[in-house]
């Protein structure tokens, strides 16, 4: 049997498009931010599962480096090719190098990165007018998205969008940034249950450790077509 082993933030999308039988474990989101915790926090859940049969898929990508400390045991592990969820809420690889480069400073928004995530604009209500009293918190959330300028919300037309579509015109008002509403189709998301070895997916044999460069080297955009620019692993 599959186990998916994912990201919360994928939790909706995924119990929908994941067929009868696949596992699903849901970690909780926020986890890019502490590097080394994510990639304890994936290893224990794939430890919890390492008993059972078939692939384990992990729906994550090399967010902030989180998992580049994962071993496959007794049971394969997939990883998709991607430097963070935003590639399989967009639907394909080549439809975020294609973001990336034709509109810099976007912040990316999902249902699940409303409902599950953390977001400056969360931290903002939940942690720093708590912490720093209200004019100093809004300083420092501006000053984490100064250099954007569009907040794109991803409609990935699996439910009705209608109050997280609210939520990311609420922050991209408050950050006074440009509102744009993208839908785009759940390709990557589906193929993250049927996942093989191959153009989108990366293969841990049992008994194998993260295999750093071959990971980092297959994330880099077509030369013939990027050639001369440079890509970074995003923010989430």
């Amino acid at each position: 049997m599959k186990t998916i082993i994912a990201c919360e933030v994928m939790k909706r999308e995924l119990s929908l498009l994941a067929p009868d039988g696949c596992k699903l474990s849901f970690i909780p989101a926020g986890l890019h931010l502490t590097p080394e915790k994510m990639s304890d926090d994936i290893q224990k859940e794939i430890d919890n599962v390492d008993h059972e049969e078939g692939p384990i898929i992990l729906g994550y990508g090399l967010c902030s480096y989180g998992i580049t400390k994962i071993k496959a045991r007794h049971r394969p592990i997939l990883i998709p090719k991607i430097h963070d969820c935003i590639t399989l809420f967009l639907g394909s690889r080549q439809t975020y190098y294609e973001e990336f480069f034709k509109n810099p400073g976007t912040y990316y928004l999902s249902y699940g990165w409303i409902f599950y995530g953390k977001t400056p604009y969360s931290q903002y209500h939940e942690i720093y007018i708590k912490k720093y009293g209200e004019d100093e918190a809004r300083w420092i959330v501006q000053e984490m998205l100064k250099n954007y300028k569009r907040l794109v919300f991803i409609d990935n037309k699996l439910f009705s969008p209608e109050e997280a579509r609210e939520k990311a015109k609420r922050m991209a008002d408050f950050f006074n940034l440009e509102f744009i509403e993208l839908e785009a189709p759940p390709t990557f998301l589906r193929q993250i249950s049927d996942a093989e070895e191959g153009e989108n997916f990366l293969q841990i044999n049992p008994g194998e450790s993260f295999p750093y460069n071959k990971y980092l080297s297959s994330l880099l955009p077509p030369i013939e077509e990027y050639q001369g620019e440079d890509i970074r692993d995003g923010e989430r």
